[in-house]
């Protein structure tokens, strides 16, 4: 929009971001509670992780990423899918760093957006007849002081 800076852009998409992270998890646990063991959708999980894991303002621990990632046996059978507490675990050390970022991330957009409102009085250029007039006036005083 008209007067919002680069940074308020990048911090809307970076709340954007977090907030489909947020749905992202919340649609991978909704999924896992309703698969048999073996049959989940673990696709969506490891997607996740995997972005947890590039991005360090979730606040995950490499090793409360590895704790749960997948090896590279057949699918369904590793031990970690049929052990729901690692993933119960996990699940909501991530939802509370999901949230916190986007805690930050809105706090940082507010104040930013605060900062652009503030800077783009000052950058607006006035009217041209507008200053004309501001002109004549202070010509206008300044004949009146030489006057005296």
């Amino acid at each position: 929009s008209a007067g919002e800076s680069t940074q308020s852009r990048q911090l809307g998409e970076e709340l954007t971001r977090l907030r489909n992270l947020q749905q992202q998890l919340a649609q991978a646990d909704r999924e896992a509670s309703q698969q048999q063991p073996g049959q989940s959708p673990w696709d969506g999980v490891q997607q996740l992780l995997e972005e947890a894991q590039r991005d360090g303002s979730l606040g995950l621990t490499p090793a409360q990423i590895r704790a749960f990632q997948p090896g590279q046996s057949a699918p369904g059978t590793e031990a970690w899918k049929q052990d729901f507490s690692k993933w119960e675990e996990l699940k909501v050390q991530m939802a509370a760093a999901l949230e916190q970022a986007e805690s930050n991330a809105a706090a940082a957009l507010r104040a930013q957006q605060a900062d652009d409102r503030l800077s783009a009085g000052a950058s607006q250029s006035v009217p041209d007849r507008y200053r004309r007039l501001v002109e004549k006036y202070y010509r206008a005083l300044a004949s009146k002081t030489q006057d005296r």
